[in-house]
């Protein structure tokens, strides 16, 4: 957990008054393994890299951020939130927490945003009528979050709810620094072989990959009529599993592109044919796989995996499966 305590401040810390939040963003603060940069009054001070990520706090006084309880007591909170905006979002009418009494949609970067004026209902944190500023933004690998309240502003909330709104105005969203797939989509190699449906599912797989959007990939997941099977052993959603697969430097979305852009098999599965990759995956043995469908393997996978494969008697890489409807049914590793 972590703790804040203010610092007096030593002369002046930057062009016009410390204590006033009516000062334009002008310096850029950038969160690269987060996937986002904004910009602060150059007045305002930061938190320190090290134990609460980069970009995280902002406020007029100098400060520093400690382990130990909650962080109270700053103008403005930043995060990127890994959860989709759905789950982060409060509903229309608020929560037992805080009651919702504005509520404004819009864009922020090209993406999705809703600003939210909430009323605290009474809690340890923030006393009953407590009034707060929540910006909610849909990024590609999750929901940026900024928000300031009533309870840290020292009789200035509606300066800090001014540097608040700039803030979010100035909001660029990247790929994330821990991204394997974050290059364009281009130089694929063509199937035009593919029934529409799968053609239009496999392209937008690889575009949302390539973006590092993470919250796309996981709505054309379960967009499909059936389940889609991702890991063997459950408990995680889609974008939360390739998300911790990505930060511990394994490269799932690179895999998924690669994949894709390799020649296809397919299968007949109670009735319904399946589109695979790559096509070593279509042939139930090892023996049965072609040369050429080998050769395929090769740039993703070294010569001692696909020894293991022929010891295996069957390919036991990733897969990738889209029904001839254009359902995206499974991206799973070897069972």
């Amino acid at each position: 957990m972590l703790a804040l305590v203010l610092l007096s401040s030593c002369g002046d810390a930057g062009a016009g008054d410390p204590t006033t939040g009516r000062r334009s963003p002008t310096v850029g603060c950038v969160a690269a393994e987060q996937g986002y940069e904004l910009r602060y009054p150059e007045n305002w001070f930061k938190n320190d890299a090290g134990i609460a990520e980069p970009c995280r706090f902002f406020h007029p006084e100098p400060f520093t951020v400690e382990a130990g309880t909650e962080v109270a007591g700053i103008a403005v909170s930043a995060r990127l939130h890994p959860a989709s905006s759905e789950q982060v979002t409060p509903p229309p009418g608020g929560s037992p927490a805080a009651r919702t009494v504005e509520r404004r949609p819009t864009t922020i970067d090209g993406r999705a945003a809703v600003r939210v004026v909430t009323l605290a209902a009474g809690s340890a944190l923030r006393p009953e009528g407590t009034r707060a500023v929540t910006w909610f933004v849909d990024a590609s690998n999750g929901t940026f979050v900024a928000t300031t309240s009533e309870a840290a502003s020292a009789g200035r909330y509606e300066d800090h709810v001014e540097v608040l709104d700039a803030m979010v105005q100035s909001l660029r969203l990247f790929p994330p620094q821990n991204c394997s797939a974050a290059q364009p989509a281009t130089d694929l190699t063509p199937q035009a072989e593919l029934p529409e449906p799968v053609s239009s599912i496999r392209m937008r797989i690889i575009e949302a990959a390539t973006a590092c959007d993470y919250v796309k990939l996981a709505e054309l997941a379960v967009a499909g009529d059936g389940t889609f099977t991702f890991s063997f052993g459950g408990g995680e959603e889609p974008a939360e599993f390739w998300r911790a697969a990505e930060a511990t430097g394994e490269a799932p979305l690179r895999l998924l592109v690669e994949l894709l852009d390799r020649p296809f098999g397919t299968r007949s599965v109670e009735g319904v044919t399946q589109y695979l990759w790559p096509s070593a995956y279509a042939d139930e043995r090892w023996d049965d796989v072609p040369p050429a469908s080998r050769d395929e393997l090769r740039g993703i996978y070294d010569e001692e995996a696909l020894r293991r494969f022929e010891e295996l008697g069957s390919y036991a890489g990733h897969r990738v499966g889209i029904t001839a409807g254009g359902d995206w049914i499974f991206y799973v590793a070897g069972d």
